[in-house]
């Protein structure tokens, strides 16, 4: 999973971003320690978004970029 962007929300403490693997883009959500939610854009009908399970990885990959861009 390659994560292709990552912002912090002011005042919520959550990040969000996107990611690609595969072909497929989705978007992610992260609030330390209660909160890890993604979405998966259907490729029939774009900027259309459906709840999807994280990929194998997914978590560990948008953890290490938060703490890259955190430091």
């Amino acid at each position: 999973m390659k994560i292709t962007g990552i912002k912090k929300h002011r005042g919520a403490g959550m990040w969000y971003g996107s990611a690609v693997e595969g072909g497929k883009r989705f978007q992610w959500y992260y609030r330390p320690r209660s909160l890890f939610h993604m979405t998966e854009e259907e490729g029939s009908i774009p900027n259309s978004w459906m709840n999807v399970h994280p990929p194998v990885g997914a978590k560990r990959a948008v953890l290490r970029a938060i703490r890259a861009a955190k430091v």
